[in-house]
Parts: C-alpha cells; structure tokens; sequence
C-alpha cells in the first residue's frame, strides 16, 4: 500500500504543489514526501480496516494505526532519498521488512 498510495499520490501533489525541494534530493519536494506518508498511511489504515472487519486480523483498527505511521514515515523517509532508479524497489522493502518486524 506505500506504493500504491503513497508513491501515486506523491507523484500527482509532489508536482502540482509548489514547495521546497529536499535538502538531501535535489529532484524530490516536500510536498511529495508528505504525500507519500499521507497516502501511504491512509491506503494502509484502510487496508488493515477491511482485515479487522472481515476478522482477519485480531484487535481494533486503533492498535494499528501506530505502527502504520512508523512504517509509512520510514517509507516516506527511504523514498525521498536520491536513488531515483531503485526508489520505488528499497521503499517497498524498507516497508516490509518494518511491517514483518511489527507485525
């Protein structure tokens, strides 16, 4: 779901939206890396919604939306860095790998 919401989204405001670019990534914005948190974050808190409706997964959607925001900032954090060829394949790792070690 990062890449999905988070790298679509980021692509679509990262572009339209007039801000700053990073300090460490001359070609990214801070629009775009805050789409990519924001899209991230919401694509994947929908996500574990549908899972906790359909008992899928135990708890209440509450008791991971910490988790989700430590995996979409991180997410957020490894695809603003400047490797533009292997972004989308280390954001997606960087992910899983977090979600694998929270969940």
């Amino acid at each position: 779901m990062m890449m999905c919401g988070g790298d679509g989204i980021a692509d679509i405001f990262g572009r339209r939206i007039p801000s700053p670019k990073l300090p460490w990534s001359k070609e990214k914005s801070v629009a775009g890396m805050v789409s990519v948190f924001v899209g991230g974050f919401v694509m994947s808190a929908l996500m574990i919604y549908i899972y906790v409706n359909a008992g899928v997964f135990d708890g209440t959607i509450t008791s991971y939306l910490l988790p989700i925001a430590a995996i979409a900032l991180v997410g957020a954090l490894v695809e603003s860095l400047h490797y533009k060829d292997i972004d989308n394949i280390s954001m997606t790792l960087a992910s899983a790998l977090l979600g694998h070690w929270f969940f």
